[in-house]
């Protein structure tokens, strides 16, 4: 975020409306529009004084943390021209960073500010990505579709009676997961936040797509930094190996497990400082399901040190693992060609659900929701239907929602990452690129060459 400015120091308790000129009353103030929303946010760190801060709002999504709108009591006053004695006056200058890093699929928000007396307006031209707009009073803001990652290079204006002032800006567009396929060479090909855009190799002979994985988050913090995933995927002797953006390949060790086709992973815990399990499962060499944990280190791989667990099953494909009201389940492929369920104490039950391949689930927080201090969980469940296109069922407790298709042509596993009421479903198509949608928008190219499938999580 950008600084610049002073706060005065003594302002009444007021609000702003939307349109960043007029003051409401005190029933305005609490209202809430189709296109609006506002956050109380403290002016006066001195005398702990609340304005409404509006931002646009087009469709759902987490709200936008005071955090991650930094420092707003001292960009609040510049962006309104509220100046002060220490303000420069006259022509515009700009005060905040020319660059700014936005999620795809995120509630994103920065306010641009600049010194002016009278208030300037800002405009924006150039390279902006799809859906981010600049307002006249300098919140730039969006949620950008996916498959939108990269560097977008703009200028910003900012203009008034007695001048206007350029800003060459830099906007850096991320991507709210982590993506991990086998590549035609059999190397782990990646996409992930912390390696820039596109694809990248970390190397290693696997012989199936990837678990990929990632602590869990609270809900719903726009512009936290991405957290870390994890690869766990099996080699060419069967045995699973792990690494991260940064450590290299380890075998998931000492107590080897052997594996038919790819894993599946959950990390379970206590956002966002833990402690956090690390839960890996698959097909064993007899087809039943198999399983293990380990507990997740404050840096470096986590190591598994406890027996493989045989839980029994008849598997045709890998399996998928999440937590679903607060309990590990397992799901299972059986040789009816149906869903089975299962946890660690309980025994296998049958679903509805007919699916093709290795399914894939991913648990995901609801809009902030907390029981007895533990965020409340949704999971989704996804796999190839008999139809070949991307199916998906979710539950917010003991009940699955029936299932239902979301399109595409897969010819693999597909996933999902989810993060808050963000759900980003991931699909190898049949032109073996790697494909992205959201609930409520197409299906996108990311490109690349898959074989088998993709593993994918959400990383905020």
């Amino acid at each position: 975020m950008g600084a610049g400015g002073c706060v005065p120091a003594r302002r009444r308790a007021t609000c702003f409306a939307p349109d960043h000129s007029r003051r409401l009353g005190a029933a305005s103030c609490h209202a809430r529009t189709d296109n609006y929303k506002y956050l109380d946010v403290r002016l006066d760190a001195n005398e702990g004084t609340t304005h409404k801060f509006w931002y646009p709002w087009r469709r759902p999504r987490p709200a936008i943390s005071v955090a991650a709108l930094g420092v707003i009591s001292v960009l609040w006053a510049i962006v309104m021209g509220a100046g002060s004695a220490a303000a420069a006056t006259g022509q515009p200058v700009f005060t905040s960073a020319p660059t700014a890093t936005f999620q795809t699929e995120g509630n994103n928000a920065y306010i641009v500010a600049a010194s002016c007396d009278p208030a300037c307006a800002f405009t924006a031209f150039g390279d902006l990505p799809p859906d981010v707009q600049i307002d006249p009073g300098g919140l730039l803001w969006g949620s950008p579709p996916p498959g939108t990652e990269g560097v977008y290079d703009f200028t910003i204006t900012a203009s008034n009676s007695v001048g206007t002032a350029t800003q060459a800006f830099t906007l850096n567009m991320t991507q709210l997961a982590a993506i991990g396929v086998e590549g035609t060479d059999g190397q782990l090909w990646v996409q992930a936040p912390q390696l820039g855009p596109g694809w990248h190799s970390l190397g290693g002979k696997i012989k199936a797509p990837p678990a990929v994985v990632a602590p869990p988050v609270t809900c719903c913090t726009a512009g936290s930094p991405p957290m870390a995933p994890l690869f766990v995927a099996t080699g060419t002797t069967k045995n699973l190996y792990i690494r991260s953006v940064t450590a290299g390949w380890e075998e998931l060790g000492p107590v080897a497990a052997s594996c038919i086709g790819a894993p599946a992973a959950s990390i379970t815990g206590t956002a966002p400082s833990g402690p956090f399990t690390l839960t890996v499962a698959c097909r064993g060499l007899n087809n039943a399901l198999w399983e293990d944990s380990a507990s997740l280190p404050s840096s470096g791989l986590p190591v598994f040190t406890s027996s493989w667990k045989d839980l029994g099953g008849v598997l045709t494909a890998g399996p998928a693992v999440a937590p679903v009201n607060g309990t590990i389940t397992f799901f299972a492929l059986g040789t009816t060609g149906r869903i089975y369920i299962r946890t660690l104490s309980s025994g296998y039950s049958e679903t509805d659900w007919s699916c093709l391949g290795q399914p894939n689930a991913s648990a995901w927080p609801v809009g902030g929701e907390t029981v007895n201090g533990v965020p409340v969980l949704n999971t989704s469940f996804v796999c190839q239907g008999d139809d070949h296109e991307f199916w998906e069922s979710n539950a917010g407790g003991a009940t699955w929602s029936p299932i239902g298709p979301l399109g595409g042509s897969l010819v693999g596993d597909p996933a999902i990452a989810t993060a808050g009421s963000a759900l980003e479903p991931v699909a190898e198509g049949t032109d073996h690129a790697i494909w992205v949608r959201t609930l409520s928008s197409s299906w996108v190219s990311l490109g690349g060459q898959a074989v088998g499938g993709v593993g994918a999580a959400a990383l905020n």
